[in-house]
C-alpha cells in the first residue's frame, strides 16, 4: 500500500518552492516536482509527507533543496509518484529543512540590498530620507555622515554601493567629499541638495566630476511621488560602472555666437532622421558627438532622462559650443521640427510623425505617455519609417534603462541602425547592451554598429549614412 495519497500534476509559477514544498508535505501527496528557473533545473521528491530526495546543480539531499529555493522566476511542474524512492537523500524533517531554507533566502535577500550612505549636516533630513527608503526592500541604508570628512572615514571601514550627498556642510564641502570618494572608492554618488535659481552650472560641475545623477531635495509642499522617483533613481546609479568615467570638460566657446538656422527646403535632409537617446551619465557624451554637423544633415531628435534641472542647462551648453540649436518639446500639442537644430522631447509621453514632410519640416505630435525613454525613442522612429522617412538611425548613449528586444528587432527589420559608442566608456552601459543582446551576431556591424573609439564611430557614420550630401 502506497502511503499518503495519490499525486496530482499541474505547474505553478510565482510561488516559492517553501511555500509548496510545505503544502504538499501537510496534504500527504505523493508528488514530483520539477523545478526551472532560466536554464537551471532541479528535481524533489515528496512521499508519505516527507522530503525523500532533492537535487540540483551537481547536488544532492538538503544542500540541493537550499540552492533551488534561492533561484529566481521558479517555476513548478508537478506529476504523480506512483512508487517509494530508491533513495532518500533528505535526512532531516522537511519542516527544519523548510526553516532552513527561509533563513538562507532571507540571508541572501539581505546581502542583494542595495546598501546607502547619506552625507548631510541635516539630522533631521536625514532621518525622514532613511524612512523613505527603508520603505524599499531593496534599499538599506547603512550609514549617515554629517560632512564630506566623515563620508570618506565610513567608506574606509564599510562598503556601500551608492552615496547620497549634500553640496552645502561644514568641514568638508560636497565638491571636494566627491572628489575623495571618486578617487578612492569608486562609488556611485547621487547629488542632492537644494538648488537655489541659477545654480544649474554648479551642478553640472558636480556630474562633470563624476557624480551619476542630480536630485533636488524636497520642499514641505512637495507630495510622495519624489519618493518614488528617488528610489528608482538610487536603484539605478547603484549599477553604475564610475570606474568608465572620465573627467568631463565641455569644449571652450569659439567666441562664435549662435545663429538661428534658416529653414531648409532640401528633400534631401528631410529623408533622414537620427535620434540620440541618452540617460543617466550620458551628459558629457552629449558633446562628443558632431551636433551641428547631424543637425545640419536632417532631422535630429533626441530624448534624455537627465533631471529637469539639468537638461536646460545641457541645451544651452550645446547652443554656446555646438553652435547648434536646442528646442525642448514638452507640450500636448504638435510641434514642426526641421533641420538646423536639436530637437529634444519629453520622455514621459510616445511622440510620432504625422502625415507627409510640408516644406520646411515634419510635424510631429504628442500620444499617451510613454513608459520611458527608451519606449517614447522607439515610438518616433516607427513612426519615421511609417510616413515615408528614407532612412533612420539611432544613437545610443549611456543609460540604464533597457530597450525592449521585440522592439529592436522590429525596428531592425524595418531598416532602423544602432549606433553604439565604446562601450568600455560608459558609466552605464545597460541601455546599448540591450540592443546588442536583441540582435543576432550576423547583425552585429550591419545594422547594430559598435566602434572601438568615439572618432571611429562618427567616421563611420558619416560614411555610411549619406553625411556627405548638401543641399543644392
Amino acid at each position: 500500500m502506497i502511503p499518503g495519497k495519490s499525486g496530482f500534476s499541474g505547474r505553478i509559477e510565482n510561488v516559492e518552492l517553501t511555500q509548496i514544498i510545505q503544502m504538499v508535505c501537510m496534504s500527504g501527496h505523493n508528488v514530483r516536482i520539477i523545478v526551472k528557473a532560466g536554464d537551471r533545473e532541479g528535481i524533489v521528491l515528496v512521499y508519505g509527507g516527507s522530503i525523500f530526495h532533492a537535487e540540483a546543480e551537481g547536488h544532492q539531499g538538503e544542500e540541493a533543496i537550499y540552492r533551488m529555493a534561492t533561484w529566481e522566476g521558479q517555476v513548478c511542474e508537478f506529476s504523480p509518484l506512483y512508487e517509494e524512492p530508491k533513495v532518500k537523500t533528505v535526512k532531516k524533517d522537511w519542516q527544519y529543512v523548510l526553516l532552513e531554507a527561509a533563513r538562507i533566502q532571507d540571508e541572501q535577500r539581505i546581502q542583494k540590498k542595495i546598501k546607502v550612505l547619506i552625507v548631510d549636516d541635516s539630522e533631521f533630513f536625514v532621518r525622514r530620507l532613511k524612512s523613505v527608503l527603508d520603505e524599499d526592500d531593496e534599499l538599506s541604508v547603512v550609514g549617515a555622515a554629517r560632512n564630506g570628512s566623515e563620508a570618506v572615514e565610513f567608506l574606509k571601514e564599510k562598503a556601500v554601493d551608492v552615496v547620497v550627498l549634500d553640496i552645502f556642510m561644514p568641514v568638508m564641502k560636497g565638491d571636494t567629499a566627491l572628489k575623495h570618494i571618486m578617487l578612492k572608492f569608486g562609488v556611485p554618488v547621487v547629488i542632492m541638495s537644494a538648488f537655489p535659481r541659477g545654480s544649474e552650472a554648479t551642478l553640472f560641475e558636480f556630474l562633470c566630476l563624476g557624480a551619476v545623477d542630480v536630485f533636488p531635495k524636497p520642499t514641505s509642499n512637495e507630495g510622495f511621488e519624489w519618493q518614488h522617483d528617488l528610489r528608482n533613481r538610487l536603484k539605478k546609479a547603484a549599477r553604475a560602472c564610475v570606474s568608465r568615467f572620465r573627467l568631463i570638460r565641455p569644449g571652450r566657446d569659439s567666441g562664435e555666437k549662435y545663429k538661428t538656422p534658416r529653414k531648409m527646403a532640401c528633400s534631401k535632409i528631410r529623408e533622414k532622421l537620427t535620434v540620440v537617446v541618452g540617460g543617466e551619465a550620458s551628459h558629457g557624451e552629449w558633446f562628443r558627438l558632431p551636433l551641428e554637423k547631424l543637425s545640419q544633415e536632417g532631422i535630429l531628435a533626441a530624448f534624455s532622462t537627465l533631471h529637469a534641472e539639468i537638461l536646460p542647462l545641457v541645451m544651452n551648453l550645446i547652443r554656446d559650443k555646438a553652435h547648434c540649436g536646442t528646442l525642448f518639446h514638452n507640450t500636448g500639442d504638435a510641434v514642426k521640427i526641421f533641420p538646423g537644430s536639436v530637437n529634444f522631447f519629453s520622455s514621459d509621453r510616445r511622440w510620432r510623425f504625422t502625415g507627409a514632410a510640408e516644406s520646411d519640416g515634419w510635424l510631429v505630435e504628442p500620444l499617451e505617455s510613454s513608459t520611458g525613454t527608451t519606449d517614447a525613442a522607439v515610438e518616433l522612429a516607427r513612426s519615421a519609417i511609417e510616413v515615408g522617412i528614407r532612412e533612420v538611425n539611432m544613437i545610443i548613449l549611456s543609460g540604464a534603462d533597457e530597450f525592449p528586444s521585440e522592439e529592436v528587432k522590429n525596428l531592425v527589420d524595418c531598416g532602423v541602425r544602432f549606433w553604439i559608442p565604446p562601450l568600455d566608456g560608459m558609466v552605464f552601459s545597460c541601455m546599448a547592451e540591450s540592443v546588442i543582446r536583441s540582435v543576432d551576431s550576423t547583425t552585429v556591424g550591419n545594422s547594430v554598429i559598435l566602434a572601438d573609439n568615439w572618432d571611429a564611430l562618427m567616421v563611420k557614420y558619416e560614411g555610411e549614412t549619406g553625411g556627405d550630401q548638401q543641399c543644392e
